[in-house]
This record gives structure tokens, sequence and C-alpha cells, in this order.
């Protein structure tokens, strides 16, 4: 039985209706490289029938549309940048919610490794933060493989910035709420996310305050991985993070800054039955900005024929793939007909358009600002390989060419994932969102520098400058300054092919002078044979043992 499109429990997106094999993008999503690389934004992921001179014209076109930053520095450097992101503010909320409830911890019970603890700065929280970022680019299994005495796994300059004991304390004691003041579940003020509210709002005001929205924008999903127990979790089966936390977000089409989001909390006790999720969600995000004149893009989850009117009330331009079962359109008209390649038909609606096109499936769209006479053509590539061009509508090219600006997030922020399990349900909420701020810098740090750089030499350069200054401090005997003595020609020994050292071990009988009623012990044995002698000034067992077999 069709449905209506006004389930309000139909909370699940679903794939585009384009004939795209999947909304994964494979763009370089290098801020420099968008405007070099334009021609890989390819028309439903074939060829564009565009001459040189028609692509730089475009490519022109699609950067000035983009949104810019609105961050003015003296210092234009990759951490002044992450700074006006991760502000001073997040770093001193940071600081006293981790040593509160590191202190509180320590109170409660003497018995775990917490009752060592000791109150962190600010400087060490930068740090530790410079130490999440360069783990997030060199991958390990385990955190504690980073300070691990093999090779294979030990990380030089981690291990210099911050003992692993330091380090794990920190991570398990990290909190950006007082669990103290969380409201009772029965409160008006009770939140489900309220360990991270206060982060992730001061977040949200700092990513609009640093940039003046494109043109163009983008409404979708964001997943963040999850797999424990929540009430919050969510199962897309159709994205490429099927369990974790829902969050909409509204994304620059051109450059996948991030510049607004919603957490999904649940069903609202509070919410509009008239009104169905996916306007309040879109009304939501757009809500206290200016998007007059404005385009903005959404898959068939949220397209409706009444969200495209309410919009164009507000001189907002929007479109979108569509399911053709939404309340509004003719059955008669959206029957899968026998249509030839490139074929169209359009019905309008209200004063919204509805577009049927044949490419290699029937495509769905609706536009509330598209002229149903406006048709591109475009080069296909058929199953013999021969190219052949066909009638696009301008709707369609659009659609394809600005809807992905949430996938352009998602993508960079999943190349160096610093993701870390954890019992605790919100700490990749966390990280989700610090990822997000070293994504939106590095947009507006390419924006402002003169000499662009990837996103990976961006994240380095971050995290090396939130550990400077920052050096290991060494528990134990301090050296005594003296010169280690080097081994004599006497101590070195050869035969059998083999070098006979001696090297430190721990104190165990001597395999030469050591006998039942006069034991002698000693920290020296020999790195071939594994037997233990006495090396010292006037007794030299080492040499007098191997000698016998010179």
């Amino acid at each position: 039985m069709a449905s209506n499109g006004n389930n309000e429990l139909d909370d699940e997106s679903c794939d585009s209706c384009t004939s795209d094999d999947s909304r994964e993008s494979d763009f370089d999503f290098d801020y420099d490289d968008l405007v070099d690389n334009l021609n890989e934004l390819e028309l439903l992921d074939e060829d564009s029938a565009m001459d040189t001179g028609e692509l730089k014209l475009m490519n022109e076109t699609y950067v000035a549309d983009g949104g810019h930053t609105s961050i003015s520095l003296k210092e234009q450097t990759p951490i002044s940048v992450f700074r006006g992101f991760f502000t001073e503010e997040i770093l001193t909320l940071i600081t006293d919610q981790t040593n509160i409830y590191g202190r509180g911890r320590k109170s409660s019970d003497n018995r775990r490794k917490s009752s060592n603890w000791k109150d962190v700065s600010k400087k060490e929280i930068e740090s530790f933060l410079g130490l999440i970022i360069l783990m997030g680019i060199n991958d390990l299994p385990n955190m504690k493989l980073y300070w691990s005495k093999d090779m294979v796994f030990h990380n030089a300059f981690i291990s210099s910035i911050m003992s692993r004991d330091r380090f794990l304390q920190i991570f398990y004691n990290l909190h950006l709420a007082d669990n103290a003041l969380e409201p009772k579940r029965e409160s008006k003020n009770y939140s489900k996310i309220y360990k991270v509210q206060s982060f992730i709002e001061i977040l949200r005001r700092t990513f609009q305050e640093n940039y003046n929205f494109g043109r163009y924008g983008t409404i979708d999903e964001s997943m963040i991985k999850f797999k424990g127990r929540s009430s919050l979790k969510q199962y897309l089966p159709l994205k490429p993070i099927k369990r974790g936390y829902k969050v909409w977000c509204l994304c620059d089409s051109v450059t996948g800054y991030l510049f607004n989001y919603k957490m999904y909390l649940g069903k609202e006790a509070d919410s509009e039955k008239e009104t169905l999720l996916t306007e309040r969600v879109v009304f939501n995000l757009i809500s206290n900005h200016s998007f007059q004149g404005k385009h903005l893009y959404f898959d068939n989850f949220f397209t409706s024929i009444g969200l495209l009117e309410k919009l164009k009330l507000q001189n907002i331009k929007a479109a979108g793939t569509i399911r053709p079962d939404r309340a509004g359109i003719d059955s008669d008209f959206v029957k899968k007909n026998k249509m030839e390649r490139g074929d169209f038909k359009t019905i309008i609606i209200s004063s919204s358009i509805i577009f049927i096109w044949m490419d290699t499936k029937h495509v769905f769209l609706a536009s509330n600002y598209h002229k149903g006479n406006e048709v591109v053509p475009i080069l296909r590539r058929m199953k013999s390989g021969q190219r052949v061009t066909i009638n696009c509508p301008q709707a369609i090219k659009d659609y394809n060419q600005f809807s992905r600006g949430v996938d352009r997030f998602n993508h960079r922020i999943s190349c160096y994932s610093l993701d870390r399990k954890s019992k605790r349900n919100w700490l990749r909420i966390f990280i989700y969102f610090l990822n997000a701020s070293i994504s939106n810098s590095f947009i507006c740090y390419n924006q402002l520098a003169q000499d662009k750089i990837t996103y990976l030499n961006y994240m380095v350069s971050v995290a090396k400058s939130l550990c400077s200054g920052s050096e290991r401090i060494r528990r134990g005997r301090p050296p005594s300054g003296r010169k280690p003595k080097l081994a004599s020609p006497q101590t070195v020994l050869t035969f059998d092919n083999e070098m006979h050292l001696p090297v430190k071990t721990t104190r165990r009988r001597c395999a030469y002078c050591s006998t039942k009623e006069a034991e002698v012990r000693s920290d020296i044995e020999c790195f071939t044979c594994k037997l233990a002698f006495c090396l010292k000034e006037g007794k030299n067992c080492f040499f007098d043992y191997h000698k016998i077999f010179m």
C-alpha cells in the first residue's frame, strides 16, 4: 500500500533515487584541489559534455558561489586558525570538568589508579588533544602500543610528550560536564546529551561566527559510529556507518563546511503533529540565519511538496530527489512507463515542478524554482562502450553538482579517524565534533593562506603546535652525569664466528666462580652464552671463562 509521506516514525533515510550506484563521493576534498579537479564532479558518475572553456567558467562560478571565512588574523598559521574554533572557553570547560571528575573518583575509591589523580592544566589538555590527533593519523589497535618497547609499534614523538600512564589517566577521567549538576530525568531541563550539551553549543556558535555561508547548501544525515547501549542509537542500513548516533547537518555545498547541526534525540514529546519531522529539521537548521535567495538541496528523505512550498514562501530555492509515493503526487504520473534514455516528463503541482528522467533507471526530482524546458546535453557511455549525447534536465544537473556538501564533510573527517572505543557513550560525540573543528578550520585556513596545504599536513601542523612546549617528565633517579665506560678489548671476545659481549641483566649466580659454599652473583651476562659472570676491577670471570674455548 502506498504511503502518503506523512509517517512521523519514518526516520531512516534511503539512498537517492538518482542513477548513482552509491552516494559515496570519490572527490579529493582538499580545498585547493576542489577547484583544479572539478572535472571529477561527473554528472551521475558519467562524463560531462562540456569543453575546456565551459569547464573553466563553471569552476570560477562554482567557487565564487561558495562560502568564505569571516576570520581575520594577523598571523595566519594552522594553529591560530584552529584556536579560533577550539577556543579558550572550550579548553577551560574541558580542564575544569576533567579536574572535578578526577577529584571525585580519587575521593570515592582509593584502590583505583584514580587515587593518584593530579589536576590537569590547559597545556596538558592541549597536548592530550594533539596526541589524539596524531594517533588518528598513525592508527594502532591499542593506545598503549604507542609507548611499547617494540620498535614496530613505538612512537618516539608521542612517548616524548606524555607518559603512557598520564595520558590514560586523562583519557579515563576526561569530562565535559559536572555529573552532580545533571537534571533529573523527570525535570524539564533534562537532556539525553547533557554531558556534551555545553560543548556542542559553544562549537555551534564558533562555527557560525567564523563563516559566511555561501549560495548553495546541503541538508543531510551524518552518523557517529556507536554500537554500545544507548536509547539514541539508530540503525540506517543504507549508510556507510549503519549503527550510531544520527546528526542532521547543514553544510556548504562547495566546501563541505559544517555550518549548523542538530542531534537526533528520538521522538519529540512537544512536537506538532501536523508538521513532518523532516520539515521541523530543515527549518530548525536554517532558523536565525538569512537564507533568502539561497539554494538548498536534500535527498528523498526530506523532499516533499509541502516543504518546497514553505521554502518558496521564504524566498528559498530548493530541490531534491523525491519518493514517488509522496503526498500530492498523481499516481498515474509516476507510473514507470517505458521511456528511452534521455527522455523526461514533468508535472507542475502548485508552484513546484516534478521531473521524471530516464537514465539507466527512472530518476524522480522535485524543485520549486527550475523550469521544465531547461535542458543540457550530456555524454553517456553505452554498454557497447560507445558514447552518445542525451538530454538531461537542468534541475538534475544542479542537484548532482550541489547536493554533496554533507558527503564532502563526512569524507574528510573519515580520512583520519580519531575515534576510540569507550564505554562512555558520549565520548564518540566529543571526538566527532573535535574532528568537525579540524575540518572547518582547515577550510578557513586554505581560504586565508596563500600557500594551501593538504588536510594531512594541516592536521600534523595543528597536532605538533598543540604539543609544543610539552616534554614528558621522567620519574626515577636522575642521571649521574658520568660517561659510561667503554668495553675494553679484553671484554670483547670473538670465536666460533660469534662475538661474545658483556651486557646488563638481572643479578644471577656467576657461572665461573660461584659455588654452593660461596655464592657469588653478578648483573653481567654474555650476550651469546646467556651466562652470568663477574666483571669488575680485579676480577674478570667473563674473560677467564671464555679463554678456555679460545
